[in-house]
């Protein structure tokens, strides 16, 4: 169970490194989730003919972030391509992407398939947020839609959302801005 941040964030991972505290917060402490691994911002890097998501381990260095059966719930972070501008302030729609399996995040809950308490379980984090969500987004080709993530490579990894796995993303928009200074020659 770790909180996986980007190292001296700047713009908008200044914002993605403050909710990922929140979520992480919440989720852990009140929502009782163990064996949670939280990564911040993910690049879209080809692997071949896949666009997969990956995190920065250093300058040099990336590590995958699909879903790790290793772990009952991990999540990550995927920022839209474009950032508006309205003079220094920027805005970009960021989407946090959530991989859980239901049978151990919520082992008391037999009866049915517990998708709607993760959900609500995220949701009631949100709350404690300064970020409103503009969507919720389900079903693996969905989910994972700013990806391109061939078959193949879903089927090597188990990338499903049935049965005990689930997975969906929640879309917010973040304001941020770059402290911009210019030295003079």
């Amino acid at each position: 169970m770790s909180l996986v941040q980007k190292i001296a964030p700047v713009g908008i991972d200044t914002s993605i490194n403050t909710i990922q505290v929140e979520l992480y917060s919440h989720l852990t402490t009140v929502a009782l989730w163990t064996n949670y691994e939280s990564y911040s911002r993910a690049y879209k890097n080809p692997l071949g003919e896949n666009t997969i998501p990956e995190v920065a381990v250093d300058d040099q260095e990336y590590e995958e972030v699909l879903f790790d059966d290793k772990f009952k719930a991990t999540s990550f972070f995927l920022t839209e391509d474009n950032a508006n501008s309205n003079g220094d302030v920027f805005t970009q729609r960021v989407s946090i992407i959530f991989q859980g399996i239901l049978t151990e995040l919520y082992p008391t809950i037999t009866d049915h398939r517990a998708d709607a308490e993760m959900l609500d379980d995220v949701m009631k984090a949100f709350e404690k947020t300064n970020y409103k969500v503009t969507n919720i987004i389900t079903g693996v080709d969905n989910v994972y839609s700013d990806l391109d993530l061939r078959n193949k490579l879903k089927e090597h990894i188990n990338l499903t959302d049935m049965s005990q796995f689930h997975v969906f993303r929640v879309d917010f928009d973040v304001q941020y801005t770059y402290d911009c200074k210019y030295s003079e020659l």
